[in-house]
């Protein structure tokens, strides 16, 4: 068996590597940030199978203590993180509100028996656990980890379900089908996943088979698989990264990109304004774009400074400006002052506005304003 538990180490150590290389480098992508957690969940309980499989658990009392009190498997918030990955990957102006937090909430019951551990080894350490009480505690601890198997996978199931039904009645574009191909695969790898775990779980929580089943195949059958899925998403995440930069290389190489792109590029920024109306979050960023569209950063910049001759401040200004300047003559609007028309257009000072429109106008906001409303004739009765 020691190519399994090296097998697993493996997967645990490539699955922390790659989940703190995922975290640094998606500063600025939720999508990114939240599968390096779930890779690092997966990672840990890796970890915590090698080191109970392979002994070192048992033979090192820091481990042994650290196995009680450290949570290494946390599973409960695996489930909404599938599901809020998937929706951040296909719409980049996702974001987790405060109150989504109650989603990982249950991440309580995982706790359990490494709280239970800690108030027995401290009860120990302190004297108020008495020798012929251990026992109990033990036997407590060990009933905690066993039948929290099955909210875990209920959970991890419900929220596989309900991801593949976000998904089906989503409206996609044409820029998200690469991610639709991914996110295909990636949410059927873990229906497949959860089948194994099924078949692992029902023996495993049946007293009567328990031990048997356990002492047959150990856990062998469950975190061989999840190592290998470590391995996949890791890999994956990898391509992806590649696959999104391949572009670049040849544009640093001298080449060109191609009409096709440059045609698609056009289309998703224009969609992105137009349709997404992203100009009006005064935060955007070139990065944010990026994301949304799923193209990578310096082909939105080349496509807009070469082709469209704007600087990306420019191209989103242009689109601010437009609206404000339809809200201003907008009957309704009278009553609203021009600042806070201009905030909820995307403008985020008034130095910024001022100087914005009158480069696109060639006057104020509130010139402009008095200007088209002289030219508006009265109602005739």
């Amino acid at each position: 068996m020691d190519i399994l538990n090296v097998l697993i180490l493996a997967g645990a150590i490539q699955g922390l590597i790659c989940s703190i290389l995922l975290w640094s480098k998606g500063k600025d992508r939720l999508s990114s940030r939240l599968l390096a957690v779930l890779i690092f969940l997966f990672a840990l309980a890796c970890l915590n199978i090698y080191l109970m499989e392979s002994g070192i658990k048992y033979r090192s009392t820091f481990f042994h203590m650290i196995s009680y009190t450290f949570p290494l498997i946390v599973t409960l918030p695996v489930g909404p993180l599938i599901y809020f990955y998937v929706r951040s990957l296909l719409h980049a102006d996702f974001r987790l509100p405060s109150w989504y937090f109650v989603h990982f909430c249950p991440v309580v019951l995982d706790l359990l028996p490494y709280l239970t551990g800690t108030v027995y080894l401290l009860g120990k350490s302190f004297g108020y656990i008495y020798p012929q009480e251990e026992l109990q505690w033990k036997d407590l601890i060990d009933f905690f980890h066993v039948y929290i198997d099955i909210p875990r996978w209920v959970s991890v199931s419900i929220y596989l379900f309900v991801t593949v039904k976000w998904m089906v009645r989503t409206k996609k574009t044409s820029d998200q089908d690469r991610s639709i191909q991914w996110l295909r695969q990636f949410l059927a790898v873990f229906g497949f996943f959860q089948l194994i775990w099924l078949g692992h779980l029902i023996p495993y929580v049946v007293p009567s088979s328990q031990e048997v089943w356990i002492e047959a195949v150990k856990w062998y059958p469950i975190y061989i698989p999840l190592a290998i899925l470590v391995y996949w998403l890791s890999i994956n995440s990898f391509l992806r990264h590649i696959e999104g930069k391949s572009v670049l290389l040849k544009s640093r190489s001298g080449g060109h990109l191609s009409p096709e792109l440059i045609h698609r590029a056009g289309s998703a920024l224009q969609q992105a304004m137009e349709q997404d109306r992203l100009f009006l979050d005064p935060k955007l960023t070139l990065g944010y774009v990026a994301d949304h569209t799923g193209l990578p950063m310096k082909v939105i910049s080349h496509v807009l400074n070469q082709h469209m001759k704007k600087s990306f401040n420019e191209f989103v200004n242009g689109y601010r400006t437009d609206e404000l300047k339809r809200r201003l003559l907008e009957p309704g609007n009278e009553h609203l002052t021009i600042t806070g028309l201009a905030f909820d257009c995307g403008f985020n000072s008034q130095a910024t506005l001022q100087r914005v429109f009158k480069q696109f106008t060639k006057l104020s906001p509130k010139e402009y304003q008095r200007m088209h409303q002289s030219f508006s004739l009265p109602e005739i009765r």
